[in-house]
C-alpha cells in the first residue's frame, strides 16, 4: 500500500484501506459471510490524451481468483465516479469493494476500460 504502480498511460496508488466499512445509509449491504472495504485510490494520467475512470474498473480479487466490481456508495465522501482525467491530471477518491471475510489473500486489481492484460495493476492487500 502506498506504492505507485506505473502503467503504460497512468499511475495507480492505493492510499488507504478501511476494512469492515459501513457505508452511509441507503447503500447495499454485503451478503452473509462477506464484508465491505473502502479503498482510497489515486490515478494520475501520464498520457497525452484523456483517460476514463469508473468505480467498476477497481476490483477486489479473493484468494480463489474471483473478482468483485468496485462501486460508489451514495453519500460517501470523495467517491470515485464515472468520468475522465485530463493529461497530467490526478483523481483521488474512494471506492467500495466487497470481499469474503476471513480471506487472507485479497488483492485490489485496477483494470482500466479496454485494457490489455499487461495494462492492469494489482496490489496485495493482505497476506
Amino acid at each position: 500500500m502506498g506504492q505507485t504502480a506505473e502503467m503504460r498511460d497512468r499511475n495507480f496508488v492505493v492510499n488507504e484501506i478501511e476494512w469492515n466499512y459501513v457505508p452511509p445509509r441507503n447503500a447495499p449491504r454485503p451478503q452473509v459471510g462477506n464484508a465491505l472495504a473502502r479503498a482510497n485510490v489515486t490515478v494520475t494520467n501520464t498520457s497525452n490524451g484523456d483517460i476514463d475512470i469508473n468505480p467498476v474498473t477497481f476490483k477486489m480479487q479473493d484468494s480463489s481468483g474471483v473478482q468483485r466490481d468496485g462501486r460508489s456508495a451514495p453519500e460517501m465522501p470523495n467517491a470515485i465516479t464515472t468520468g475522465s482525467i485530463a493529461p497530467g491530471g490526478t483523481a483521488t477518491g474512494n471506492v467500495v469493494l466487497g470481499y469474503p471475510q476471513q480471506d487472507a489473500g485479497l488483492r485490489l486489481v485496477y483494470i482500466p476500460s479496454g485494457a490489455r492484460p499487461q495494462d492492469t495493476a494489482t496490489v496485495t492487500l493482505q497476506s
